[in-house]
């Protein structure tokens, strides 16, 4: 069974750090961070807030996987039901051919 940790943490990023911020869009994240791309202003202050939000729990166990694309986490679980049906397969001794097809 393929685990999955949830990052629910969410937080606005502003660029152009010289520019006013609206109101709204900073009330309603837990964390805000300001930067400029321009400048390389507060990205490093940025890299931290994610890798403390990411590495909070820990390095992730042997059975979790850290997957930063829907696509590729639909990709692993259909992989994965694939392997299941082909060891089911082998048990009920299917042939390997018509499992590989």
């Amino acid at each position: 069974m393929i685990k999955y940790r949830k990052l629910n943490p969410l937080f606005a990023v502003w660029n152009k750090l010289n520019s006013p911020s609206p109101f709204l869009a900073f009330s309603s994240f837990s964390a805000s961070r300001k930067v400029s791309a321009k400048q390389g202003t507060g990205i490093e202050t940025l890299r931290s807030k994610i890798d403390a939000v990411i590495w909070e729990k820990g390095p992730p166990s042997h059975d979790e996987i850290i997957i930063t694309n829907i696509r590729h986490k639909e990709a692993l679980v259909l992989a994965s039901q694939f392997c299941r049906h082909v060891i089911k397969g082998l048990r009920e001794g299917l042939s390997p051919e018509f499992l590989s097809f």
